[in-house]
């Protein structure tokens, strides 16, 4: 294992020197022909002005700096899709922003002539302005919680097509292929099956499904192409958000008409019959911003062989699938906005529950979000937001025999499938952002939300094979959920700020929930920063938690209480110079009414409160310019967990203890960027207690370190470009744990096996 760690090394090493030994030759050319250019942009690709979505609720603006602010002004636009060789010049609006911090440079213009007055801003106020934190535009330096943020230009700069693309990248995230074609994503030690614990968001609108509370489908199916930026709160957000904000927040912010400034067509294809192809048209028209995207994706999957499956026989896997992606977004100068995003999966031949092969299987899953927000500002110091929204989560069941006769208890006789779940999600939020005071802000507000659920139209929902008549899975009709939360922000000195906040929610059926937030920021001019966080969030429990009566092997618990955490953290950053920033959090939280599945009674299982966990660890980050349009950035995450569950305290499984993340990107000669990421996760232990039987045998999964490069040539031909992305450039040969031996004594099916060497070649043709 020693010897493989060395191994990858050496051959990062010798991609990250072919990299350098490149630039350096560029950069002597680029001397030699402007020997008097300044220096670029920093290299996030988020201009403070021109990143800001309309719903920032400030209206003071600046003129947006220059596009793709990962290269020089002569560098490639980095849009996604865009092919020019020169970075267009600053578009004819602005975007709404607040002012620079005390101290920061005064920006009159974003034309080369001006890059001094951005030469002298710090990397955190040029490129990280963080909304989702508070509802409101501030820097990353001043927000109260941890956040990072990828814009568009960092998006296209590493050739990230999906969310999980961009989440392994974030400290404190670990993302893992999973049966079902699902991806388990961990955050800060923090892991379930459906990522219930994590909140997803697009253009405010919250996804996942009342059946379960996951979002493992829809993960994979936001396409990036149309993404304008996305930005993660590392930590509780229940305070401004409500239920599965639990460990994290994941906003995503799709783009303006504006913004996509034309037509981009693209077209890939690749290892494993993997074909993808995608349309993104986008113009402003007077008053009226409007953008639209459709893409379609298939793959026909890696050939695993399984040994042994959860049923104990062997054979082959694929895990095929196919999608349609769509988003429509229509604006009226910054007062009114319509968003519409949606996808359609099939997913076939996958490893089913209980980690079972079946090649027959089958499973469709279709989403559709939609929001209207409108926006009016009274006067400068009083603002009003309000957003109607609907979802729709229809999760397809799966239609054939999962578990054969014969097997083990609690299914002798087999089993079919499970539910058929269909949501609809009405929701209102509104809120009012009141700055009496230059030093003061409030946000007051209140949020509600009717969720009804359909699941009994399908066969896999009854009959089974024991011949127990058709039942319904759930016995409640529909959830609704009223909602206040306020929050204030005080600044007493100038750079210090203190930021306290509550919400509380209540549930018709379980109860309600309170949770608050504390946060203590000092920021010197956004060069040095200490943040001392105190935060709160809730899970509620889930119809399959509550309200389960599966058959009736699976039950839920009516008395079942919402799952809650309590996070501490302390964040250190620095930005001394304009080609630096880092940060490093410690934090600490502690996990209370997990809620597991256990087998009380034979043949019954039943979902209760019965587990905490107490997780804490240290996220180091640092990014840099080391010339213009070279960036280097790298992250490290030391994490600890511990559960205890029916009385056993043990290392939480599944879990990472140390990962870490590094990105290279350079431009060179104006028309070629490559970019290198790599990954390393330390080994996963699997669940270990001593003397309990349903302990996992098998020695931990192995550590990964993972190598993908991307390259794109601009200017093929005019409006033409080419790319192409490897991934597994080591072909490591790693597997996601399985997890079925914890429940099933005797049963050892094999891992499940993640994808090898792969390559994509796509162009983008674009116009205006």
């Amino acid at each position: 294992m020693e010897r493989d760690l060395y191994r990858h090394l050496w051959s990062a090493a010798v991609l990250a020197a072919s990299i350098l030994i490149a630039d350096v030759a560029a950069a002597r050319g680029a001397i030699a022909e402007t020997p008097n250019e300044a220096a670029a942009a920093p290299a996030e690709g988020m201009a403070a002005a021109s990143v800001l979505p309309a719903d920032a609720g400030v209206t003071d603006t600046i003129p947006p700096a220059p596009a793709g602010g990962m290269a020089t002004p002569n560098a490639p636009s980095s849009d996604a899709g865009a092919a020019g060789a020169i970075a267009p010049a600053p578009a004819q609006e602005t975007a709404a922003a607040t002012a620079p911090p005390a101290g920061a440079a005064t920006v009159t213009s974003a034309s080369p002539e001006a890059r001094s007055a951005f030469d002298d801003l710090s990397l955190s106020q040029l490129l990280d302005v963080s909304v989702v934190s508070s509802k409101r535009a501030e820097s990353i330096a001043d927000a109260p919680s941890s956040v990072t943020v990828i814009t568009a230009d960092k998006i296209a700069a590493f050739g990230l097509r999906t969310l999980n693309d961009v989440l392994q990248l974030v400290p404190g995230f670990d993302v893992r292929r999973s049966r079902q074609q699902l991806q388990l994503i961990t955050v800060r030690g923090v892991t379930s099956d459906l990522n219930e614990r994590l909140l997803i968001m697009i253009d405010g609108v919250r996804l996942g499904s009342l059946n379960d509370g996951g979002t493992g489908k829809t993960v994979r199916a936001i396409s990036l192409i149309d993404v304008e930026r996305i930005e993660i709160i590392r930590g509780p957000g229940s305070a401004l958000y409500g239920t599965n904000a639990f460990v994290a927040v994941v906003s995503v912010i799709t783009k303006k008409g504006s913004e996509t400034g034309g037509v981009h067509v693209t077209g890939e294809a690749g290892s494993y019959a993997t074909r993808a192809a995608d349309v993104t048209a986008g113009q402003k028209f007077g008053d009226f911003n409007l953008n639209g995207h459709f893409g379609y994706a298939e793959s026909r999957g890696e050939n695993f062989f399984i040994a042994q499956d959860g049923a104990g026989v062997s054979g082959n896997t694929r895990d095929p699938y196919k999608e349609f992606v769509g988003n429509l977004k229509l604006g009226y100068k910054d007062m009114l906005q319509l968003n519409v995003s949606g996808a359609h999966q099939v997913n076939s031949q996958f490893i089913t529950v209980g980690d079972v092969l079946d090649p027959n299987s089958s499973e469709k899953a279709t989403w559709l979000v939609t929001s209207l927000d409108y926006r009016q500002a009274f006067s400068k110091a009083l603002k009003w937001q309000t957003q109607l929204n609907f979802a729709y989560m229809d999760w397809g069941p799966i239609t054939a025999l999962i578990w054969p006769a014969g097997m083990k208890p609690p299914y002798p006789d087999g089993m079919y499938g499970h539910p058929h779940s269909r949501d609809f999600r009405y929701g209102l939020d509104t809120y009012v952002n009141y700055e009496p005071i230059h030093d003061l802000s409030l946000i007051a507000g209140a949020a509600a939300e009717l969720i009804t659920t359909d699941d009994d139209d399908h066969v896999s929902n009854g009959p089974d094979a024991t011949g127990v008549p058709a039942t319904k899975f759930y016995n409640n009709p529909g959830r609704y959920v009223l909602a206040a939360y306020a929050q204030g922000d005080y600044r007493f000195v100038r750079g210090l700020k203190l930021t306290a906040g509550v919400r509380h929610d209540q549930y018709n059926d379980f109860g309600g929930t309170t949770n608050p937030r504390v946060a203590l920021v000092y920021n010197y001019q956004d060069k040095v920063w200490a943040k001392a966080l105190f935060a709160t969030a809730f899970r509620a429990p889930t119809y399959r938690e509550l309200w389960s009566q599966n058959n009736p092997a699976v039950n839920g618990d009516p008395n079942n209480k919402a799952e809650t955490i309590m996070t501490e953290e302390l964040v250190l950053g620095v930005a001394p110079w304009r080609q630096l920033t880092a940060t490093v959090s410690l934090f600490n939280s502690n996990v209370k009414n997990m809620i597991y599945a256990a087998q009380t009674t034979p043949g019954v299982i039943l979902y209760e409160n019965r587990g905490t966990l107490a997780a804490r660890g240290v996220e180091a980050e640092a990014r840099s310019q080391v010339l213009p349009g070279l960036e280097l950035a790298g992250n490290y995450t030391y994490v600890y967990a511990e559960n205890t569950v029916f009385g056993n305290t043990y290392s939480a499984p599944m879990v990472s203890r140390h990962s870490a993340n590094f990105t290279i990107s350079r431009d060179l000669y104006h028309h070629l960027r490559l970019s290198l990421l790599g990954e390393y996760r330390s080994a996963k232990a699997r669940y270990v207690v001593a003397g309990d039987p349903k302990s996992d045998p098998r020695a931990p999964v192995g550590e990964v370190f993972l190598i993908g490069a991307f390259a794109k040539i601009y200017d093929i031909a005019e409006g033409v470009a080419g790319y192409v992305r490897v991934s597994n450039i080591l072909d490591a040969q790693y597997q996601t744990p399985s997890t079925y031996p914890a429940k099933v004594p005797g049963v050892i099916p094999d891992d499940i096996h993640n994808r090898g060497f792969e390559v994509q070649v796509g162009l983008t043709y674009s116009f205006r």
